[in-house]
């Protein structure tokens, strides 16, 4: 993601970046990037924030990208979504039958694709606008009732119970809806 954003200096755009999260062993390197490219007047790491924070570094953002390269279940990208947030992220794992046609996708590895990709979030308001209501649809897809009564229906399934139609139904169901 630093280096796409060195791309997008060069290209003469200054796209702010804000990332977040537990500064773990491999910071340094993420520092050292930054200083590499030039970008620290682009870049803030604000390392761990509370929720309260969080939200409102949503809630000021134009929007979320989110290069991932492993992924097992992407909540950032649906807490983006319940706050309102266009999304842009990795095309790899679970990530687009997570968010189907609610978020642009990149290639993480396509260092131009993802440069590309931040730029029309940066700078196409109708586009951010459509990603924020399609992101709004989608994570409406998901409960922790539905979550909960899922797992119920695996348990009892698992456990040789009486398995009830609505437990068939979830048991059945595509994952991504």
């Amino acid at each position: 993601l630093m280096q796409a954003r060195g791309r997008l200096r060069d290209r003469g755009m200054r796209v702010h970046l804000v990332t977040c999260g537990r500064q773990n062993e491999f910071f340094p390197v993420v520092e050292r990037t930054v200083r590499t490219l030039d970008l620290q007047d682009q870049v803030k790491c604000a390392g761990f924030v509370t929720s309260e924070e969080l939200q409102c570094l949503y809630h000021l953002c134009l929007g979320v990208v989110f290069p991932s390269l492993f992924e097992g279940g992407g909540l950032p990208v649906l807490e983006a979504q319940f706050a309102g947030v266009p999304v842009a992220c990795s095309n790899v794992t679970c990530l687009p039958r997570l968010v189907c046609d609610s978020a642009l996708l990149f290639n993480p590895l396509d260092l131009d694709q993802m440069a590309d990709t931040v730029a029309r979030l940066w700078v196409e308001a109708d586009l951010r606008t459509t990603l924020a209501a399609h992101g709004r649809v989608n994570v409406a897809r998901f409960s922790w009732a539905k979550t909960a009564r899922t797992f119920r229906a695996h348990y009892r399934r698992l456990a040789g119970w009486t398995v009830t139609e609505e437990d068939h139904e979830l048991l059945h169901a595509d994952p991504a809806m």
